[in-house]
């Protein structure tokens, strides 16, 4: 069972209970290294190959039958664990907040996981003693972060309750 507080499984949880483009304009602002969980970023990558294909609903049962179609998933075992996690995480509890502000909250978390594999690749590249490959590692590195940052700062981040009724809505 998935606990509730899984931000990961919300999102993709209330991804599969809303229309295909408004999964489209959340999709398309997570990436799938914002995901720690294999199965959520499978599920992420069947729901944008799904909305790609011009598919009209994106429920549980489309994501699973889609995968079978397509070969997408392989493996009856693998299938499996995908298919039982798309069904805890479409039946989270979800109290109808505003789903931007969890997937801000999503990419700031892999935000924060991807400056500590950051901060290795410089103590690693720092014990390597080639100061060539310390520069490129922090030129690179920081301008990686930088760009991920973006992705959650460049609007105006508001808790939900900040937010207006027809913001919420509109959400």
């Amino acid at each position: 069972m998935i606990p509730a507080t899984d931000l990961e499984a919300v999102v993709i949880g209330v991804l599969m209970q809303l229309p295909p483009d408004t999964v489209e304009r959340h999709l398309n602002r997570l990436e799938p290294g914002d995901f720690t969980d294999w199965r959520a970023a499978t599920v992420a990558g069947l729901l944008a190959d799904m909305l790609t294909a011009g598919l009209p609903s994106v429920d549980p049962a489309a994501v699973i039958g889609y995968a079978l179609r397509t070969g997408a998933v392989p493996g009856e075992h693998k299938l499996k664990r995908v298919a039982e996690w798309t069904a805890d995480a479409y039946t989270l509890p979800w109290q109808g907040g505003d789903l931007g502000y969890h997937v801000d909250l999503l990419i700031e978390a892999s935000y924060r996981r991807h400056i500590v594999i950051y901060a290795k690749r410089l103590l690693q590249a720092e014990n390597d003693g080639a100061l060539d490959l310390l520069d490129g590692q922090i030129t690179t590195g920081y301008a990686r972060l930088a760009s991920h940052r973006q992705r959650f700062t460049t609007h105006e981040f508001r808790a939900p309750e900040a937010a207006t009724p027809q913001e919420r809505k509109a959400a």
